[in-house]
């Protein structure tokens, strides 16, 4: 995988480039593909759960950094909500306690393989007492 510019090489033991003087290259090099990424969603009472999950294509996935960004009910960017997790065996938890003025409604959770750029938005209906 390319991290940069979000590109999957493919399965192989050798990778051509040509890069350009003082150009940046980051590459994850994994046993896998990865095809999708997904999470569980949970409130309980003041207390948010999200529990991503990465899918490969075969075999069992590694360790991976799964990026969260939470948007509150009114579009608002939630930055104090929002976290880098590291996903063992392609699974993480991630937990926050809503605050007393929140919104209700419905939040947009979006999350991010940062090795290869997968992405997968979900959403949840927040309710608060």
């Amino acid at each position: 995988y390319d991290v940069i510019n979000r590109k999957y090489h493919g399965h192989s033991d050798r990778l051509e480039l040509q890069i350009a003087v003082a150009t940046p290259v980051l590459l994850a090099v994994l046993p896998y593909a990865v095809t999708a990424i997904s999470a569980e969603l949970s409130q309980d009472n003041q207390t948010v759960t999200i529990k991503p999950s990465v899918q490969v294509a075969d075999g069992t996935p590694g360790r991976h950094v799964v990026y969260i960004r939470i948007t509150d009910a009114d579009g608002r960017p939630r930055p104090e909500y929002t976290k880098d997790i590291i996903a063992n065996d392609g699974r993480g938890s991630h937990t926050f306690n809503l605050a007393l003025n929140d919104p209700a409604g419905q939040w947009t959770i979006a999350l991010e393989d940062i090795a290869t750029g997968t992405t997968a938005t979900a959403t949840m209906q927040i309710q608060l007492p």
